[in-house]
């Protein structure tokens, strides 16, 4: 995805509530595959996608199908218990329907697509004989009289 032109990520960022007085503001953390990483206020209506756009959308090498959003359990005193929320912007994008509600803190994580390359067959193990056979074929392609006195070895 390219980067928004100006007037959209403005009309995105009113559109969150960045603009809104008469809402409490929240902070979130949009980090990965975004064009502009960091720390946002957004109305807490603003949703996952909100937060997205504010940060610039989403690159060519994001993976909007499994958007991770960090919430910190609620009573916990670890700073590292946190619940994992996935979040699929593209089903988002086609219906309308999925955003998740952000609430203060959470952190937005927008992963890199994973490049699978599909396997072929393996490559096959030369046996004893085809190194053999291959340097053969190789030597006895060469005419042998520019290179011999028709005395050497040739192999057959």
């Amino acid at each position: 995805m390219k980067p928004l032109p100006a007037i959209l990520a403005f009309v995105a960022w009113m559109a969150c509530g960045v603009l809104s007085a008469d809402t409490a503001q929240i902070t979130v953390y949009v980090v990965g595959q975004v064009h502009k990483s960091g720390t946002y206020q957004v109305d807490p209506d603003a949703g996952a996608s909100g937060a997205i756009a504010l940060a610039g959308g989403t690159t060519d090498e994001a993976d909007t199908t499994q958007i991770h959003i960090l919430r910190h359990k609620p009573n916990s005193t670890s700073k590292t218990n946190y619940d994992v929320i996935v979040f699929n912007l593209s089903t988002f994008n086609n219906t309308g329907k999925g955003d998740i509600t952000l609430q203060d803190h959470d952190i937005v994580n927008v992963p890199a697509r994973h490049h699978l390359t599909r396997m072929g067959s393996p490559p096959s193990v030369p046996t004893a004989e085809q190194p053999y056979t291959k340097a053969k074929q190789e030597y006895n392609g060469i005419n042998q009289s520019d290179y011999t006195d028709g005395n050497d070895f040739i192999l057959e």
